[in-house]
């Protein structure tokens, strides 16, 4: 998807999650999807210890992502498909969202678990 572009919603069709354009309804979900699985496999050879991504994004909020619903109703539950697919692949990968990092206790706490996670690689 290039920019600049129409916003996103993420919007919940029955028991799925879709990701569409907020003014013309295009569905992303599919592209969106399979963008996420090829650039998840190409970070495979970066060697994570932890990454940090855009919180409330449909495609990389990780908590507390807005999901619209029928009849004008929304929910803050959802998470990001980008954030779907790298969580599904490395569910211990310790990640944040970087608006929660101007909080000192936020930002110290994952910062401790990236160590953590490192060392616990670097001896595996």
């Amino acid at each position: 998807m290039g920019t600049p572009r129409e916003p996103l919603q993420l919007v919940r069709v029955g028991k799925t999650t879709r990701m569409v354009t907020t003014c013309t309804g295009i569905d992303y979900t599919d592209r969106m999807n399979e963008w996420a699985r090829a650039r998840v496999d190409m970070l495979v050879s970066e060697n994570l210890d932890g990454y940090v991504l855009k919180s409330k994004s449909p495609s990389c909020g990780v908590w507390n992502v807005k999901v619209a619903g029928t009849g004008g109703s929304s929910t803050i539950d959802g998470r990001g498909l980008f954030a779907s697919v790298l969580l599904e692949r490395w569910p211990l990968l310790p990640v944040e969202e970087e608006g929660r990092l101007a909080d000192p206790t936020v930002r110290a706490d994952f910062m401790e678990r990236v160590l953590a996670y490192k060392r616990l690689k670097d001896h595996a």
